[in-house]
């Protein structure tokens, strides 16, 4: 695994159809031209500047948000106001179209840095393997196997485009397992933590 290779121009990064997942949910986008897009069929004026290596500023309406981008094969990672996203084509996602539609009512759109709970939360009290959002380096371990942690509790401390990601725990339970190190460069996906689900919740003594 390699580290994600620096992005082109912002046109090159967007195909015109793309599936947009952050905190859990999948909405998506299509590019209408260089200056507009349509999110979930709603029209919006974007602006987008290169603002450094990897780096652009982002316009959209009276917003301005700079984004740290980081392009890996088909797929793209995004960060900015603290959450991160994952872009692809909707052309290579559409064996997974089907589910699209029915995501918005069952996900909240939180801070996506916090938790892999789109996954590790629907794990529930059979346990779950919390993973790296997005392409990261590991800055901090927090637990080790057999600690107790609860919903919410940081488990690891990655680094990402020039910011900080916190994995939480998406459950109370047992740390069963730690799969990395600091310093560790680790890739979307990759586990990081097994924890065991508690059947009540129930902090152990």
């Amino acid at each position: 695994m390699g580290t994600p290779s620096r992005p082109p121009a912002p046109a090159a990064v967007t195909p015109r159809e793309l599936l947009v997942r952050a905190g859990g949910s999948t909405r998506r986008v299509r590019v209408v031209s260089d200056t507009v897009v349509e999110i979930d069929g709603r029209r919006v004026a974007v602006q987008v500047a290169p603002a450094g290596d990897a780096e652009f500023i982002v316009t959209a309406g009276e917003a301005r948000h700079t984004v740290h981008v980081a392009v890996d094969g088909e797929r793209t990672w995004a960060a900015a106001a603290g959450e991160s996203f994952e872009i692809e084509p909707a052309s290579l996602a559409a064996a997974d179209a089907a589910p699209v539609a029915g995501t918005a009512a069952a996900t909240t759109h939180g801070p996506a840095l916090q938790t892999d709970a789109g996954a590790a939360g629907a794990a529930g009290a059979a346990g779950a393997d919390l993973s790296a959002p997005m392409p990261a380096t590991v800055t901090a371990v927090l637990v080790g196997p057999g600690d107790q942690v609860s919903a919410g509790d940081p488990v690891v401390r990655l680094e990402a485009m020039k910011m900080e990601l916190v994995v939480s725990a998406p459950h109370a339970g047992r740390v069963a397992a730690v799969h990395c190190r600091n310093g560790d460069l680790v890739q979307p996906g990759r586990p990081l933590v097994a924890l065991e689900g508690t059947d009540s919740g129930e902090r152990a003594p």
